[in-house]
């Protein structure tokens, strides 16, 4: 079956095409995930459990629906290229890790700091070597703006380069000024440990569409290059997502031939959790999310991390 949002997306040569092969158009999501549950419970052996799929997704779309809050027009689904907010705000990395360790989603033990000499304090209670980022609402192009410093090795590195990203903070805050978001707080210190190696991967949940999505794809630096990702309508279980992972091209990367691969059941219960996280979350004023992005998971031998993430609540 193929469903379009609306009937007149499709051609009436089209659906003669279509229809003349043996797949059927429906115009409207509603109609088309009607006709297909009618369709499951008129066959001899119901298949209760797409019945069930299909009525959770019709649930999540009826939760989730509404105007498109964000314009996404400028927004790469796979970098951390992000568009306009045209109502609610972006959340800082800081606070998305904050919600998404809340959540039980795995993410590299850090603390915040305000000034260099506090990225000390926090350094004492983590494990070296560590990652340093300025964490704030207006910073999505931490790469571009020089705003992530890795693989730092002791107290005089951290220090160094604090005191090096507190110039590029002090310029971030004052062109905040000079736009006219005075109210926007300061970026702050994000200090981590480093993660181990893996598999870079991509994972996005979003309800900015006519169906709340996920996203699973090959992620980091190679995201936009490869462009290997598969989305599916959520809630999506832990084995939704294995079987997802199964279908991307680049899967020989997870499961290379001789062994040693990935975690993929810890990677497919991250993104099962992730989705779930989507259609959840209230923040303390009743507020949901519409994008959460993982860019980059990590997924090793041992687990999958979340090492980037930015969301914006609705």
């Amino acid at each position: 079956m193929l469903a379009s949002t609306l009937p007149d997306l499709v051609s009436e040569e089209g659906r003669r095409n279509l229809a003349g092969t043996g797949i059927p158009v429906v115009g409207g999501m509603r109609a088309a995930i009607a006709a297909a549950a009618a369709n499951q419970k008129s066959r001899r052996r119901p298949d209760e459990l797409v019945t069930e799929r299909l009525m959770a997704i019709a649930a999540a779309t009826r939760e989730a629906s509404g105007p498109a809050r964000v314009d996404r027009a400028n927004v790469g689904e796979g970098n951390d290229t992000v568009g306009n907010a045209a109502d609610g705000r972006w959340l800082a990395e800081h606070e998305v890790k904050a919600v998404l360790r809340e959540a039980g989603i795995a993410v590299p033990a850090f603390l915040t700091a305000g000034s260099p000499g506090a990225c000390l304090d926090a350094a004492a209670g983590l494990s070296f070597p560590l990652v340093l980022k300025l964490s704030g609402p207006s910073i999505q192009h931490k790469s571009e703006l020089g705003a992530v410093r890795v693989g730092i090795e002791d107290e005089a590195m951290l220090l160094r380069h604090a005191e090096d990203l507190m110039s590029i903070a002090g310029q971030i805050h004052l062109e905040q000024g000079l736009a006219g978001e005075e109210s926007t707080p300061p970026p702050v210190f994000l200090v981590e440990e480093m993660a181990g190696a893996g598999v870079e991967m991509i994972v996005t949940a979003r309800s900015d569409a006519v169906v709340p999505s996920l996203t699973i794809g090959i992620g980091g630096t190679w995201a936009e290059d490869v462009n290997d990702s598969v989305v599916m309508p959520l809630p999506v279980s832990p084995e939704d997502a294995l079987r997802a992972l199964g279908r991307l091209k680049a899967f020989g990367l997870l499961r290379p031939r001789g062994g040693g691969g990935a975690d993929t059941i810890a990677l497919a219960e991250l993104a099962s959790g992730l989705g779930r996280l989507l259609l959840d979350y209230r923040d303390g004023e009743g507020r949901g999310l519409d994008l959460i992005e993982l860019n980059p998971v990590v997924a090793g031998q041992d687990g999958a991390t979340a090492l980037d993430a930015l969301a914006h609540l609705a």
